[in-house]
């Protein structure tokens, strides 16, 4: 897809780098004061056929997968909600490549699947709610990492000849129901309590800033995000009753919520 069309109003939300540490008495949980209407819809846009057709068909999986997981924690959490989401079947290569995110106005939350860029991102989050008849999200996820273990080398004129190596596919389901996360409002979970031993950040939330991709296992949706989006949307899910103020951020000790602010 191309993304040069894109209006960012607040662009590349990280999810591999440094965390914030920011003064608070407990960490702290920040969201991006946005968040949707009504259910949004998510779309599956086809990675480039490069990719081999079986990853393909595992990005759609994990997709469905990591949205299934978010809606039946929701519902789980607040069982009078109305958590559904829908997702609609996936976008050919072909059809989107040279496409824009305002050629599906059907599309909320649009997934997109990259091999790789020149940085240790594991994926973002782009908004654009300038368009009141379509506020969409566009997530993209990077499938590919340079091999840390090559001696990068240069060709005559200076570019730098590296291999690539596959994400795992549990780095990208994590990286997708994170990313998804931002999608629905959410920001990050900033760590100021001590770390226990043994203890990482997404031990705590699945919105830690930072993602080891040599971690073994798919990160788990924890209880601080679903207090977040409760505060967010109500009880009541997609479309329910809508708090006048968008919440800012809530502080955590324990997975206690604290000292809210709007």
């Amino acid at each position: 897809m191309n993304t040069k069309f894109f209006i960012f109003l607040c662009c590349a939300i990280i999810l591999l780098g440094e965390a914030n540490h920011m003064p608070a008495d407990g960490d702290r949980f920040q969201t991006l004061k946005l968040r949707h209407n009504e259910a949004p819809d998510v779309c599956i846009f086809e990675a480039d056929p490069s990719i081999s057709f079986d990853r393909i068909y595992n990005f759609d999986v994990l997709t469905r997968v990591s949205v299934d997981l978010w809606v039946e924690a929701l519902e789980k959490q607040y069982p009078k909600g109305n958590w559904e989401l829908k997702v609609l079947d996936p976008i050919p290569f072909a059809e989107h490549d040279k496409a824009s995110a305002s050629d599906y106005p059907e599309c909320n939350i649009l997934i997109t699947f990259d091999i790789i860029e020149d940085s240790q991102r594991l994926g973002y989050t782009s908004i654009d709610f300038s368009n009141s008849n379509h506020k969409h999200m566009v997530i993209t996820v990077f499938t590919h990492q340079f091999d840390p273990n090559q001696t990068i080398m240069f060709t005559d004129d200076g570019k730098k000849i590296r291999n690539v190596i596959p994400h795992s596919l549990a780095t990208i389901q994590s990286v997708i129901q994170h990313e998804l996360g931002h999608a629905f409002g959410l920001l990050h979970y900033n760590i100021t309590d001590p770390f226990a031993n043994g203890e990482s950040g997404n031990d705590r939330s699945i919105m830690y800033p930072s993602l080891d991709p040599r971690v073994i296992g798919v990160i788990e949706i924890k209880q601080p995000e679903l207090l977040m989006l409760g505060e967010m949307y109500g009880t009541d899910g997609w479309g329910g009753y809508e708090y006048p103020v968008i919440i800012k951020q809530c502080d955590f000790t324990s997975g206690f919520m604290y000292n809210c602010e709007w």
